[in-house]
């Protein structure tokens, strides 16, 4: 079965992404670089995967396709 990534960035992601293993600091980086979080009881951050892959300029795999909007002219004449 395939393993789907975890829905939160692990904590081992937020010490590489923010460079910090102290938990105050990378709430501060994180907070800084436009990454909304939340604290957990244990001080540590938590990051949704999918609005870091948003911020980051990555993909939401779990977003829905946006349609096509623009019209179609094939079947005007000139």
């Amino acid at each position: 079965m395939n393993n789907p990534e975890p829905i939160y960035l692990l904590p081992a992601e937020i010490e590489q992404i923010t460079g910090y293993q102290q938990p105050a600091r990378q709430l501060r980086w994180l907070t800084d670089n436009g990454l909304m979080h939340k604290k957990r009881a244990d001080g540590t951050p938590l990051v949704a995967r999918s609005h870091f892959n948003k911020v980051m300029g990555g993909f939401d795999p779990s977003a829905p396709e946006k349609p096509n909007t623009e019209p179609d002219f094939s079947n005007l004449s000139a």
